[in-house]
């Protein structure tokens, strides 16, 4: 290839080399694209200490990684991810600012007082319910502080235990309220005298995901009532739909069920004493006279009863929660009750959406039933399941990284088919040249302009050969033109 582009011309030399400069930038970019490693994220939000700490082990390990979001983040090739990971595990990286759990009771603890071994003991305790909950999968890192009151046999605790726990959750993951009860649950559990009503839960972005109960009454409260009045529609709707949907069918019946529940809580204590039942507890006698003849006289008797009154103490808790007026509605499809018999058997449904709810006039209950044609069905969206949806995910990051080497080579091919395209005229002109008799002078024995007189003879031989072989002579002016133009 080299020897043809010397063949070359200036002009067509230059557009060959033009041509293989432009596409070699594009190729080489390509090629390193393609080679490049395809970094995942390692680790996250860390500390500088650690960061610094991590990659001094990466680099005597020999694993190429890369920094972001100034230094807090460190990316690795997917190829050394898992080798990455068990390498700064075995270090104990990253720290993170994990405390230590009951191994700070492994050291001899003599000397310590009793201050002392309560706050290691909290340490501890807190140490242990931290790497329990950033155990769980969908949490990264977590803290857990905790607020124990003093215990002695002699006074009662005047303040309950309280926790806090703060939660670093892995990316792409949402909190659900089933994992903030559970892990409310999880702290208050594992500590004494420990309500998960006095646990709050936060994110690592300060958002409350569950408050005390001291804290917040109001917001704790409402989303209970919320929940258990959700629960309750739903459990009713449910008890209506299917009992509706054995009589007209499948698809034709909808029902909806608004419950309003009191959840006034009431604690009344009532002491009651009654005059009229009275009990003697105690009886004293006390006679006077300081001598023989005032007894004679007769001294006076002072009697001291004590009685005791009757006393009746209640303590009254109202019921939270209870249901004080329902209202449904329900809607069954026209089809369903089409006929002489759709009167009788509308109150039917009726009387069974009664029993179903349990109806109770004196409340205010209302109920609706009413007939309607149904529109036709409309499909849902097809909604991936996750397991697919992973699998997706996979055989695109595999398609990715196959079609890198496919580009560079096609890339390649493309730049060998375009020099090739300008390189064929020149050839094809070195073919009509080799076709000239050997009689005939080389092209580049041509003598220089600078030699009249051997020109003078070059022109008269060319023309006697020309008169002589003019089929040759065609030929050679052939071949002059091709390499001018």
């Amino acid at each position: 290839m080299i020897d043809a582009v010397r063949r070359l011309n200036g002009n067509r030399r230059f557009l060959v080399l033009a041509i293989i400069a432009v596409l070699a930038v594009p190729a080489l970019v390509v090629g390193r694209w393609a080679t490049a490693p395809q970094y995942v994220v390692l680790f996250q939000q860390l500390d500088l200490q650690d960061t610094g700490t991590m990659t001094e082990k990466l680099d005597k390990a020999g694993i190429v990684y890369r920094l972001a979001d100034g230094g807090g983040r460190l990316e690795v090739g997917l190829a050394d991810a898992a080798k990455a990971r068990v390498l700064l595990a075995k270090e104990g990286l990253p720290s993170r600012g994990n405390r230590p759990g009951m191994e700070l009771f492994d050291k001899p603890t003599w000397g310590m007082t009793e201050f002392t071994q309560r706050i290691t003991y909290r340490r501890a305790l807190e140490g242990e319910l931290a790497r329990t909950i950033g155990s769980l999968r969908e949490v990264e890192h977590a803290q857990v502080h905790l607020a124990l009151p003093e215990s002695s046999p002699l006074r009662k605790m005047e303040r309950p235990a309280e926790a806090a726990v703060v939660l670093t959750l892995r990316p792409n993951v949402a909190v659900t309220p089933e994992m903030v009860r559970g892990i409310a649950l999880l702290v208050s559990s594992s500590v004494e005298q420990l309500s998960s009503d006095h646990v709050a839960v936060l994110d690592d972005r300060g958002r409350l995901l569950a408050v005390t109960a001291e804290a917040g009454d109001g917001l704790t409260l409402s989303t209970r009532q919320l929940e258990l009045q959700q629960a309750v529609e739903q459990h009713l709707a449910g008890k209506v739909t299917e009992l509706l949907t054995a009589v007209v069918g499948t698809g034709r019946v909808r029902a909806q069920v608004s419950a309003r529940l009191n959840f006034t809580q009431v604690d009344r204590t009532t002491e009651e004493y009654d005059p009229d039942r009275q009990v003697l507890a105690n009886e004293q006698h006390s006679e006077g006279g300081a001598a023989e003849s005032d007894a004679a006289v007769g001294a006076p008797t002072v009697v001291n009863n004590t009685y005791l009154n009757s006393r009746r103490i209640e303590k009254l808790i109202g019921d939270v929660g209870n249901v004080t007026r329902l209202t449904v509605s329900v809607m069954v499809d026209s089809s369903a009750l089409s006929g002489g018999e759709a009167g009788g058997l509308r109150s039917r449904l009726e009387q069974l959406t009664r029993n179903a709810v349990g109806f109770d006039s004196t409340r205010g209950d209302a109920l609706v039933v009413v007939s309607l044609p149904f529109g036709a069905p409309t499909l849902p969206e097809a909604v991936g399941l996750p397991d697919s949806t992973k699998s997706n995910d996979g055989m695109l990051v595999m398609a990715e990284r196959l079609s890198r080497p496919v580009l560079t080579l096609l890339a390649l091919l493309a730049v060998f088919a375009l020099a090739w395209r300008a390189l064929k005229p020149s050839a094809g002109g070195s073919q009509v040249a080799g076709t000239l008799p050997a009689s005939a002078p080389p092209l580049e024995a041509m003598p220089s302009a600078a030699a009249a007189p051997a020109q003078a003879q070059l022109r008269g031989r060319i023309r006697a050969d020309s008169l002589d072989t003019p089929a040759t002579a065609a030929k050679v002016f052939r071949a002059w033109l091709a390499e001018d133009t």
